[in-house]
């Protein structure tokens, strides 16, 4: 049986964002995860995108005000059901293979701990402006996603959740396809840094 991925989601004021965050999720390849997504506190009403999502395996918790991503994150490794514990930011994307590479890596190598993706580090127009994590032989690739988070960003504006559902569904049906190239090592793409832990 396939180890259950709890991938841990926080959240302040992050709805042009997470869109982008809740496709990639729902694009994954592995299927057996489920997302502890916690609103630390916001003001700009994710709850609607996540509902518009329409997947169970999505579990939503509001705090009651902002208390911070580390406390936040506790709160989100505490509900947290799964063998496995990824982070996911909502102003982060994975790419459609990052959990099942990560999870065959760690089912692999049973001294291996801990494990980090490299990522690359795009403008609002999704062109490549740098890198972080990479050696010299890794290549970057972004495959489906090109041209994405534009669309995706729509999904925002959206008051119906009806209409962020089908928003989504396409940008999961833009996802799903492999990429042009093979992706070696850019299985995540961020401003920020994501690392997975170790079993629980």
């Amino acid at each position: 049986m396939s180890p259950l991925i709890s991938v841990s989601m926080t959240c302040y004021n992050s709805a042009t964002t997470l869109p982008m965050a809740l496709a990639s999720l729902l694009a994954q390849t592995y299927q057996n995860w489920e997302c502890v997504f916690v609103d630390d506190g916001s003001t700009d009403s994710p709850e609607g995108l996540v509902k518009g999502a329409k997947d169970g395996r999505i579990r939503y918790h509001r705090l009651d005000r902002n208390v911070g991503r580390g406390a936040a994150s506790q709160f989100a490794l505490e509900k947290s059901k799964g063998d496995f514990i990824a982070i996911l930011d909502a102003d982060d994307w994975y790419y459609p293979g990052k959990l099942e590479r990560q999870i065959e890596a760690l089912r692999r190598e049973d001294a291996v701990a801990l494990l980090s993706a490299g990522m690359a580090i795009v403008d609002t127009r999704n062109r490549l402006v740098g890198v972080r994590g990479f050696s010299g032989d890794d290549k970057i690739t972004f495959g489906p996603m090109a041209g994405l988070p534009p669309l995706l960003h729509q999904i925002s504006g959206s008051a119906s959740p009806q209409t962020v559902s089908e928003r989504i569904d396409v940008a999961v049906t833009v996802l799903r396809p492999k990429p042009r190239k093979p992706v070696e090592s850019s299985l995540m793409t961020t401003p920020c840094g994501s690392a997975w832990c170790a079993p629980k």
